[in-house]
């Protein structure tokens, strides 16, 4: 993992292998853990977007942060090896972006409210219910722990309307994959 200026980390694109890769659990949350999570928020920020997986970053563990203002509050959220372990309410449909998908967006349905279980950066176990905004962004970068993009939620229709946007930001990050590994 390469660190840029200010802590904050290269954001990797649709195409690239390990955003469709499953994540591996987190074993203990030690200080390199709690750095990560601090830059994975600050380059959150900056991006600028609401969420972020550490897949996104290119690490394959199972970590991902929040962060966003709603009913005038400031809502920011750190969780290790976080499961959904229920939903509820409607089903609705949101019009859904990501920080690994720049420039394509997509209306996306999903339950209303989940339940999760996962680690703090104390390494205690927390469970809570999430609903409206908050349960969206949570399952959106749950799934990319999973190694699933929201376009991988789309229906074919959706999906066949996108596709060559989709192939062009896939034949520029494997430009530069390969790109990279030539310098390696």
């Amino acid at each position: 993992m390469l660190l840029r200026p200010k802590n904050t980390l290269d954001i990797i694109t649709f195409g690239h292998p390990d955003l469709v890769q499953p994540s591996a659990p987190v074993d203990r949350v030690d200080q390199e853990i709690r750095e990560l999570v601090r830059d994975m928020l600050r380059t959150m920020y900056k991006a600028p977007g609401v969420g972020l997986a550490a897949p996104q970053v290119d690490v394959l563990k199972r970590i991902c942060v929040v962060g966003f203002d709603e009913d005038g509050r400031h809502e920011e959220l750190a969780l290790i090896n976080p499961r959904i372990t229920g939903y509820f309410g409607q089903e609705s449909g949101y019009d859904e972006g990501c920080l690994s998908v720049p420039g394509i967006h997509s209306v996306v349905f999903r339950p209303s409210g989940i339940m999760v279980e996962g680690i703090s950066l104390q390494e205690e176990p927390i469970r809570f219910q999430a609903e409206g905004f908050m349960a969206r962004v949570l399952q959106h970068e749950i799934d990319h722990l999973d190694g699933i993009l929201f376009v991988d939620r789309l229906g074919p229709a959706e999906r066949e309307k996108l596709a060559q946007q989709l192939a062009r930001l896939e034949a520029r990050t494997q430009k530069k994959c390969k790109t990279a590994e030539r310098r390696a």
